[in-house]
C-alpha cells in the first residue's frame, strides 16, 4: 500500500502523566486537574492552553498506578513491528 506511519511518544512517563491529567484525557482514579491558586478542581481541560495566565497543576490520587500504566504503554509501543529512526 506504501503508506508511511510516523508516531511518537513522550519516555518520561511523569511528565506524561502530568499532562494527561491536566488535559483530562483519563477518567481513571490517578488524579484531576486543579487551579494552582486556590486548589479547586478545573474543568478546563485542553481548554486550558488557552489561558497563558492561567496555571493548571495535576492532584493525584495514584501516582505510582499512572506511572505504571505509561509504563506498560510504551512497552507495547517499543513491541509494535516498525523501524525506529530514533530510541
Amino acid at each position: 500500500l506504501g503508506t508511511t506511519y510516523l508516531g511518537f511518544y513522550r519516555e518520561n512517563v511523569l511528565d506524561r502523566c502530568i499532562c494527561r491529567i491536566k488535559d483530562c484525557f483519563i477518567d481513571m482514579p490517578y488524579g484531576f486537574p486543579v487551579f494552582e491558586n486556590n486548589g479547586s478542581r478545573s474543568d478546563l481541560c485542553l481548554g486550558r492552553r488557552k489561558y497563558q495566565d492561567v496555571n493548571v497543576q495535576a492532584n493525584f490520587h495514584n501516582a505510582s498506578g499512572c506511572i505504571d500504566l505509561g509504563i506498560e504503554g510504551i512497552r507495547q509501543i517499543k513491541a509494535l513491528p516498525f523501524e525506529s529512526i530514533a530510541s
